[in-house]
């Protein structure tokens, strides 16, 4: 892509200036998406990646490593690529390529974990899909900084309305649509553990005057 130079010979940065580890991660999850809608691997795709509450141990920590890359349609994808899109870039920026990984990988096994003992307390067999444990995760190690006074700046207030809406969407859910597909347990271990991991990094100081 060209970008034309501004007036003062800089060149004009990119719309969408996502860090690139973020990117990649965004890329990943559109591009599994894109897979599972064709037919032929579809079913494949399905059966080696989503999470099986009851499978073996091997099964079971692939499964919860994995889940994430499948979505059910593209509303589920765009509500978690959001997610990533808008908070993966304030780990990156501050803490680094292997935290951000970190981050979302923590959410998806926490998330698989509740998602797990929850079947087993109600009788259920459902299996899992979808990245919205690990976007909980990057909410729940957002507010966390912001609890603890090592916020973002200017971008305080949008992350602050982006997790109570979060926090608000999950709390009806739970209340009041028991039957919903939405694995709302998986959500809540996503953004504990989140919050934990938060609670234990500690803000890696600016050289240039960057923020997270």
């Amino acid at each position: 892509m060209i970008r034309r130079p501004l007036g003062n010979g800089r060149r004009q940065p990119p719309i969408l200036n996502l860090p690139p580890t973020t990117r990649l991660v965004a890329a990943v999850l559109l591009l599994g998406f894109l897979a599972s809608l064709v037919p032929d691997l579809r079913f494949v795709a399905f059966y080696y990646l989503a999470f099986d509450p009851f499978a073996g141990p091997v099964r079971w920590v692939t499964g919860a490593a994995t889940y994430g890359l499948l979505h059910a349609g593209f509303m589920h994808l765009l509500g978690n690529l959001l997610g990533i899109v808008i908070l993966g870039p304030l780990v990156e920026r501050r803490l680094g390529s292997a935290a951000l990984i970190l981050v979302l990988l923590l959410g998806a096994f926490a998330g698989a974990l509740a998602h797990t003992l929850v079947q087993i307390a109600t009788g259920g067999d459902a299996a899992l899909i979808g990245a919205s444990a690990s976007a909980a995760a990057l909410i729940g190690w957002s507010l966390r900084q912001i609890r603890e006074h090592r916020g973002f700046g200017h971008l305080d207030q949008a992350v602050n309305l982006y997790g109570a809406l979060f926090i608000l969407f999950n709390l009806v859910g739970i209340v009041l649509f028991h039957d919903s597909p939405i694995a709302y347990a998986a959500h809540a271990g996503g953004f504990l553990a989140g919050w934990l991991y938060g609670g234990g990094r500690r803000r890696i100081p600016d050289r240039a005057g960057r923020r997270g």
